[in-house]
């Protein structure tokens, strides 16, 4: 799949303010209040906050490609979780899995200390 060329806040504000606001095909950023909207064809799929959050919302499109583009932004894996939509998982050290379901709306993902389970 295509990598992004910014995927942090910093990274990302340097484009917007040189005036570039194409990140990845078909992903765009902008600012929004303080935040910056990263957006995938027609729809917001991730709020960056200056402070390190991360929340992510599927908009009911739990493709490939989707999940491609969420998975950039966090130290996690988003996957398909057959048909019933898509969830986020880390391995810790330990070789536990933790799981945590995506589903309709906004989600606060991953903070300024790493991923939220």
């Amino acid at each position: 799949m295509a990598r992004l060329t910014a995927t942090t806040f910093p990274a990302i504000d340097a484009l917007l303010r040189g005036g570039r606001d194409k990140i990845g095909h078909n992903t765009t950023a902008r600012h929004e209040g303080g935040d910056i909207l990263v957006t995938l064809h027609r729809s917001d799929i991730v709020r960056l906050t200056p402070t390190g959050e991360v929340f992510v919302n599927l908009h009911g499109w739990h493709t490939i490609t989707t999940r491609d583009r969420l998975n950039q932004f966090v130290a996690a894996n988003f996957r398909s979780d057959g048909n019933r939509g898509t969830i986020m998982t880390r391995v810790e050290s330990d070789g536990t899995v933790k799981v945590r379901p995506i589903g309709a709306g906004w989600h606060l993902v991953a903070t300024a200390t790493g991923p939220q389970f």
